[in-house]
């Protein structure tokens, strides 16, 4: 299984570091458009950094983990290699104040795939 996060600010750090406690850090992929917030993320919780393209080619589980404001430019950046997967993978979503029916749409995922939305506390 491989877990993806993009996003390595404060909720995508907190993320990681959770889930690298019970997964091991091997096995998340972590970006950020500022890659050396990914490099010092991977550094602090053993995950491995990457790029979107590895993060949409690889994953299993993708958590969206950047700001709302970001979701067109990341969604024109991820759906081409989404596009050309086929095999099945799960998004999940932390994005405040954004529907899934958005996530759904921005992004060309070529079929309908699971689309979850967290609330973090």
């Amino acid at each position: 299984m491989k877990t993806a996060i993009i996003g390595a600010g404060n909720m995508g750090s907190a993320l990681a570091e959770g889930i690298a406690k019970k997964i091991g850090g091997e096995n998340i992929i972590v970006c950020d458009t500022i890659k050396e917030k990914a490099l010092a993320l991977s550094e602090r919780t053993g995950c491995v950094a990457g790029n979107i393209k590895r993060v949409c080619e690889e994953s299993e589980y993708i958590f969206f983990a950047f700001k709302p404001g970001s979701l067109c430019a990341i969604a024109k950046e991820c759906s081409p290699y989404f596009e050309n997967r086929a095999d099945d993978f799960t998004v999940v979503s932390m994005l405040a104040g954004v529907r899934l029916s958005a996530i759904s749409t921005s992004f060309s995922f070529g079929r309908n795939l699971p689309v979850i939305r967290i609330m973090p506390n």
